[in-house]
């Protein structure tokens, strides 16, 4: 005899194994998904399933972590902060976790994931588990921390460069460096969002936007309008590129209020030393039209009177009286080439140097030997005349400090720069830190740069001493 069945009984038994059907078959599918991790942990944070693409993201297989807490695959300081512990309490207490952080594989090479993690409730809303879906974000991590290095990296350049830099689309400006805020007189961030224009000066507006539009990349002066209202020159340079797939152009430019405050002191030194040399002609040609010709005459009736004179007794005196108006006219006359060489103007440059060369060794018996080319054409005449007064200025610093026997006078002239060299074999000295120098060589320094060039001085104890100067073959704007 047949038993009858429960139909209740058979209603749950079947509902049952649907259930554990569809368990099955979701454990399955979770087992085929290779691009998440999805793991399921007991309430304990114990791992109960491990699917295929956690196998594939962490390299540990299921059998080898089954039963283990979920938190080894955590970094060492995470362990030690009690980070897995903190995510099964805060899961615990809200709907849905999510997190992200650096997960340790099996080979110990490290991935960045991204995970959810949800608590599963059970009868009262108790936790009976949890469930994590993560996913591997490594390669989109490491190119957001390339980006942000390189971008770390280029505010750094930006902000370290001499030149002020601005990055605008249409003229907003995206990004603006450290310089140029400050060369505009407001900070970084309120420059953000400005018209780049507004910053120019007006007039030159329609200019800057002429050149932009024409695709100019030279460099294009104008005055920029600092947030205060005052003006600054400024010279620069805009390019075009593109940002995030959009046009944008990138200004760089210079403050010249320095530039143009040294050039105007150059200008008024410079003026003041033509002021100078003018006033030594102007003196010099007075020495020779009335005190030269004075002595001169003097010293001839002197002369006269000494030869006719029938007393033998005054003969001494008179003679004394002619050598001393002798070395009187002769002493007026190296005052007369001192202030203004007549050979620099009436036979040029390498004669000249060579007079002074052959004066100063007559004079003071140390050799000096001269290696000047015999033809030099086209150099200008203020730089001829500031040459000659360095090799002077050297020569007098010869004859006071270097107790020297010979010394050398080089000139070489290029296609761009001429060079002077005088050496000297002498005691030498040492040169003082910060290149502070006595008022003869600062006044070679000051000579050269007033030409837009530069002396160098090289020297030691017992070793003599080298003033080198290289100053431009032509002046600027002269060709």
């Amino acid at each position: 005899m047949r038993r009858r069945r429960d139909p209740e009984a058979l209603s749950r038994h079947r509902a049952g194994q649907e259930g554990l059907d569809r368990e099955e078959s979701f454990r399955r599918l979770l087992g085929r998904l290779r691009e998440y991790a999805i793991v399921s942990l007991d309430e304990r944070g114990r791992i109960r399933t491990w699917n295929k693409g956690a196998e594939r993201l962490s390299g540990y297989r299921a059998r080898e972590v089954l039963g283990r807490g979920f938190a080894f695959c955590f970094t060492r300081r995470d362990r030690a902060e009690g980070l897995p512990r903190k995510l099964l309490e805060r899961a615990r207490r809200g709907r849905e976790l999510r997190y992200a952080g650096w997960k340790v594989r099996r080979d110990e090479s490290r991935i960045w994931v991204e995970a959810v993690m949800t608590a599963l409730r059970g009868p009262g809303r108790a936790v009976v588990g949890f469930t994590v879906v993560g996913r591997d974000l490594t390669v989109s991590k490491l190119a957001e921390e390339r980006l942000r290095a390189g971008e770390s990296l280029f505010r750094l350049l930006a902000d370290s460069s001499f030149e002020g830099i601005v990055i605008h689309e249409q003229g907003r400006i995206l990004r603006a460096n450290r310089t140029m805020a400050d060369m505009l007189g407001c900070r970084q961030a309120d420059l953000l969002g400005k018209d780049w224009y507004s910053f120019v000066a007006p007039e030159s507006r329609a200019f800057v936007r002429k050149k932009r539009l024409a695709g100019a990349t030279g460099l294009i002066r104008a005055d920029l309008v600092k947030a205060d209202g005052r003006r600054i020159p400024a010279e620069g340079r805009a390019r075009l590129g593109t940002l995030l797939g959009n046009p944008v152009y990138v200004v760089t430019a210079r403050d010249l209020s320095e530039r143009f405050q040294v050039e105007e002191i150059r200008a008024f030194a410079r003026r003041i030393q033509e002021a100078q040399e003018s006033e030594r002609r102007r003196i010099a040609l007075e020495l020779h039209d009335s005190v030269a010709q004075l002595l001169s005459t003097a010293s001839s009736a002197a002369k006269t009177a000494c030869e006719s004179s029938p007393d033998a007794a005054c003969l001494p005196a008179a003679q004394r009286a002619v050598e001393a108006l002798t070395q009187a006219l002769e002493e007026v006359r190296r005052i007369m080439r001192n202030l203004r060489p007549p050979l620099l103007d009436d036979l040029g440059f390498a004669a000249a140097i060579r007079d002074l060369a052959g004066e100063f060794q007559a004079r003071t018996g140390i050799r000096v030997r001269c290696r000047i080319p015999r033809r030099l054409e086209d150099l200008p005449a203020e730089t001829e005349l500031a040459l000659y007064r360095i090799a002077q200025e050297a020569l007098t610093n010869v004859e006071k400090h270097a107790r020297a026997s010979r010394v050398s006078i080089e000139l070489s002239v290029g296609r761009t720069r001429v060079h002077l060299r005088v050496r000297d074999d002498g005691r030498g000295f040492s040169v003082p830190q910060g290149e502070r120098h006595g008022l003869g060589l600062t006044g070679i320094r000051e000579r050269a740069a007033l030409l837009g060039g530069e002396a160098r001085i090289v020297s030691g104890p017992r070793e003599g001493t080298e003033i080198s100067v290289r100053v431009p073959a032509r002046r600027e704007g002269k060709r």
